[in-house]
C-alpha cells in the first residue's frame, strides 16, 4: 500500500534523478540586458500649468504638482484648491477630496502638457501650456 508520503518521495526522486539530462552540456545565457528608462527631457513637476483647451475644465484654470506631492489647483474665479498627486507606473493618480483619480500623460513637450483624467463617466480631457509663456 502506498501512502501519499511515498508518493511525493517518489515522484521527488524522479524529478531530481532525471532533470536536466538531456545528453549535452547545457549553458546557461543571460538574460537580455534592458537599457535603463529614460527620463524625460522636460518634467511637468512644479511647473504652473495653465488650460488651453478642456472638454471639461474651464481654459483658464491652473495645476501645479509640486515635487512634495501637493496638488495645486487655481481658477481665474475662486479660490485655489489643493490635492495631492503621485506616480503610478506611467500613469499619475490625482487625488481630490479623498478621491483618487487614474490620470494618462498623452503628450509632454516644454510647451504642452496633455492628460486624460479617468473619472466616473466621461473621462476629461486637458491640454495645458506653461502659465509663464
Amino acid at each position: 500500500m502506498t501512502t501519499p508520503r511515498m508518493r511525493v518521495a517518489a515522484l521527488l526522486y524522479l524529478v531530481l534523478t532525471f532533470t536536466g539530462c538531456t545528453g549535452s552540456p547545457r549553458t546557461e545565457k543571460s538574460p537580455p540586458v534592458t537599457p535603463p528608462a529614460t527620463t524625460p527631457a522636460v518634467d511637468f513637476v512644479d511647473t504652473v500649468w495653465r488650460v488651453t483647451e478642456s472638454n471639461g475644465v474651464e481654459p483658464g484654470m491652473t495645476y501645479t504638482f509640486k515635487s512634495d506631492g501637493t496638488l495645486v489647483l487655481g481658477s481665474p474665479h475662486g479660490t485655489p484648491a489643493t490635492g495631492t498627486w503621485k506616480r503610478s507606473g506611467k500613469r499619475l493618480v490625482m487625488v481630490e477630496e479623498s478621491i483618487e483619480y487614474p490620470v494618462d500623460i498623452l503628450e509632454l513637450t516644454a510647451e504642452r502638457f496633455r492628460i486624460v483624467i479617468n473619472n466616473p463617466g466621461t473621462p476629461t480631457e486637458i491640454t495645458m501650456a506653461p502659465a509663464d509663456r
